[in-house]
């Protein structure tokens, strides 16, 4: 199985270098991140402007080939999609759908993540991460967000990340849908359990009001308390992981 790493939080986070020595367990791991913080992208490609794309040889996962790209993590999968890493591409006709099949670099899946923060109700309308496993499910290909509640608090994540990336790798799911997991901040003496099916919450995990002075306009949250179990905000917030899918609209 070929598995392509990405994220949107840039090449040097830490929560994709867990990712990545995940990803290699089931298969051959290429990583292709943003050069720097794309938070809050959504779905966005650079169109009218060339990329930087750096090999990464310094990346601290043996047997792991990575590359940063000047741009947004939906063109990191769909600069690979599209040819970026075969150098024949122009001549195997890269621009058609015929083309995927001749591409030696084309994913099986691809792992987003791992998120600094949650990528939950009505936040995953903005979220890079799952942006880059919209683009992917575009042509077929599997895609699994793994975010977490806060960076540093990493208990439940290091327990549970294997458990849940097995369980999800090879389980098929209608088109044009992707899976979503949220870890929470709780240590594992706090940790309550997993829970799959959950539905995306419809509102913010944050309380988010605008603040205007000067002339100049300031975003402030707060982040919420509570929410519907049957919520992935829900669930986070009640100390359970969150599982569940979200669908491409065009799909």
């Amino acid at each position: 199985m070929r598995i392509l790493v990405t994220n949107d939080d840039g090449i040097d986070a830490p929560g994709i270098v867990k990712l990545a020595e995940e990803a290699k367990r089931f298969g051959e791991v290429l990583v292709v991140a943003p050069k720097r913080q794309c938070s809050g992208m959504s779905h966005h490609i650079t169109i009218g402007q060339p990329m930087e794309l750096l090999r990464r040889d310094d990346f601290p996962v043996e047997g792991v080939t990575a590359y940063s790209l000047d741009g947004t993590p939906a063109d990191c999968v769909r600069g690979v999609v599209h040819g970026m890493l075969d150098p024949d591409a122009g001549a195997k006709g890269a621009g058609t759908s015929d083309y995927f099949r001749s591409n030696p670099c084309f994913p099986d899946m691809v792992f987003s993540g791992i998120n600094n923060g949650p990528n939950a109700g009505f936040d995953i309308l903005y979220s890079g991460t799952l942006g880059a496993a919209m683009e992917a499910v575009l042509y077929g290909i599997r895609a699994i967000c793994f975010s977490q509640e806060k960076e540093g608090e990493d208990e439940v994540r290091d327990r549970y990340l294997h458990q849940i990336a097995e369980q999800l790798v090879n389980r098929p799911l209608p088109a044009g849908q992707i899976w979503n997991v949220n870890f929470p901040k709780v240590p594992l003496e706090h940790f309550n359990g997993i829970l799959y099916g959950r539905v995306p919450d419809h509102w913010c995990m944050y309380h988010d009001y605008y603040i205007q002075k000067d002339g100049y306009v300031r975003v402030t949250d707060d982040i919420r308390t509570k929410g519907d179990i049957r919520t992935d905000i829900g669930a986070i917030l009640a100390g359970y992981i969150s599982v569940g899918t979200v669908k491409n609209p065009v799909i």
